[in-house]
């Protein structure tokens, strides 16, 4: 898990992750952290699922996430390792404590 999330961080392009808003839910909200961020990496597109109001199930269309379009996608967990594939993904988020 660790070298997969410094993958990310030291990606060469180094471009920031930013928010988005799946269809149906509400928009950011100034100086409150958000539970979906997207940004490019040089090989595809990274997905951060926040649980910013405590333990959550959320779930994305990948349509909604900005440079992806409808269509099926690979998708890895790094915190488990799990793998999947579809047009969506859903996650059960916990607080660490």
């Amino acid at each position: 898990m660790v070298q997969e999330l410094l993958a990310i961080n030291q990606d060469p392009p180094g471009k920031a992750a930013t928010t988005f808003t799946p269809k149906g839910l509400p928009a950011a909200v100034s100086n409150k952290l958000y539970k979906y961020w997207a940004g490019p990496l040089s090989d595809g597109i990274v997905i951060a699922l926040v649980a910013a109001d405590g333990a959550a199930t959320l779930s994305v269309d990948f349509a909604d996430v900005p440079g992806l379009g409808s269509g099926n996608y690979t998708w890895t967990e790094l915190y488990s390792g799990n793998t999947g594939s579809g047009s969506s993904v859903s996650q059960k988020l916990k607080t660490r404590t």
